[in-house]
């Protein structure tokens, strides 16, 4: 089965900012934190999260990547569903993933797509995207794999739009 990894960063960054762009005003008066891609091929799941400067969670606690304690966890979803807009690469993503887990692959095929997620959130339209948000000092492009205990984000592994 084909998978292309630079297709699917390319679609999912054209994802991003068009919901970036579409939900500025939505955004208009909260301080962003960090932007993140919540990723899970073998659900799937895909959505985007937003942490603010004004979140009511114990972050010292839970740490500052307990993203399904924030505020604007999946504020893509509509109701009980993922991010609509982004229903057919979620099923791409499924269908490579169930496809390599088959052949006992699941774990090369969860860091493939979680690396293709992380280059599309590293786009430069995406980046022009958040100069319409008011980003804090110490904001962040975050994704990781849900399953790796030391939360590494792979959006360290490539350059940074913002710097």
């Amino acid at each position: 089965m084909n998978f292309d990894r630079n297709e699917f960063a390319k679609e999912l960054g054209r994802l991003i900012t068009a919901e970036l762009n579409n939900s500025a005003q939505r955004f208009k008066n909260d301080n962003i934190r960090a932007l993140a891609v919540d990723c899970y091929p073998w659900i799937p799941g895909l959505d985007l999260s937003f942490l603010t400067d004004d979140e009511d969670y114990p972050e010292k606690t839970f740490g500052k990547w307990s993203m399904g304690d924030w505020k604007y966890y999946a504020f893509t979803a509509d109701g009980d569903n993922s991010w609509p807009a982004a229903e057919k690469l979620r099923s791409r993503m499924a269908e490579y993933f169930n496809w390599m887990a088959e052949q006992n692959k699941d774990t090369e095929a969860a860091e493939i797509i979680i690396r293709a997620c992380a280059r599309a959130l590293m786009r430069v339209e995406v980046s022009d995207a958040l100069k319409a948000y008011k980003l804090t000092n110490d904001f962040e492009l975050y994704i990781n794999d849900p399953d790796d205990p030391e939360e590494k984000n792979f959006c360290d592994d490539y350059k940074d739009p913002f710097k």
